[in-house]
């Protein structure tokens, strides 16, 4: 089903103090956050997306990590039960706009589960179990999907999606200090040097893919796969102190 929104929010000044282990996350400067989050959502609008803006959300830190609040089937999308208190009340406002346009589905009770541990492919959906997701939340959410769904231990990183990517239907990007490359048998894996860890987290829009700047290495790799029309290189410095990457600040439908 073709793309016909996607969902951002801005950073607001509490964005300094989202919850993050990286050790410059006491250096955020939030001026350069906001252009850089301005930057992210012009490269989609100039490759023909339709972005829409969320509220903005004065009291929640890591409220422009959209991603982590909802994963989006094409009939009907589910409500991530989210681990972190303080992050739970930033999907009311995403959930309402998504409820115009897909019924929205509850885990049951004692699931835990963030967006950015869910990493759809054409054929499978693998979820990371991580500090944020757990293996209930995994096997509600397979009831549910018309495609089969795979647990994949994350060893280290905050999210699935943190170190691994989809490049095509059956390439994947990995960063193998974080997630196994086996566990993914069906997949050829780039792997990429744990030092740039940080560009396994890409954005594909179809013949597309957006990388995070500074990482030569990794974009030579890609490149080198013959799968891009065009790659666009962002600034993430200030989402990258955060424990945010390029797929974490927005929402497909």
């Amino acid at each position: 089903m073709p793309v016909a929104k996607v969902f951002v929010r801005k950073p607001s000044p509490s964005f300094r103090m989202a919850l993050s282990g990286h050790p410059d996350k006491n250096s955020i400067d939030f001026d350069l956050a906001c252009k850089q989050h301005l930057a992210y959502a012009e490269a989609l609008e100039g490759i023909g997306l339709s972005v829409e803006y969320l509220p903005p959300l004065d009291d929640c830190p890591d409220g422009p990590f959209v991603e982590d609040v909802s994963v989006v089937f094409d009939a009907f999308a589910i409500a991530c039960p989210m681990t972190e208190l303080s992050r739970q009340s930033e999907a009311v406002s995403v959930l309402e706009r998504i409820k115009t346009m897909r019924p929205v589905i509850e885990l049951p009770s004692g699931c835990k589960m963030d967006g950015g541990d869910v990493l759809r492919t054409e054929k499978s959906i693998f979820i990371g179990v991580s500090k944020r997701t757990n293996r209930q939340a995994i096997e509600a959410l397979a009831k549910l999907s018309p495609i089969p769904v795979h647990a994949v231990p994350v060893t280290k990183g905050l999210h699935l999606k943190s170190a691994v990517s989809c490049l095509s239907e059956d390439v994947l990007l990995v960063d193998r200090s974080c997630v196994d490359p086996e566990l993914f048998p069906k997949f050829r894996s780039i792997e990429i040097s744990p030092e740039d860890g940080y560009a396994a987290n890409v954005l594909r829009v179809g013949d597309v893919l957006i990388l995070p700047a500074g990482y030569p290495k990794v974009r030579a790799i890609i490149q080198k796969e013959d799968l891009f029309r065009k790659i666009i290189e962002l600034d993430m410095s200030e989402f990258e102190k955060a424990d945010g990457g390029l797929t974490c600040l927005s929402i497909f439908i």
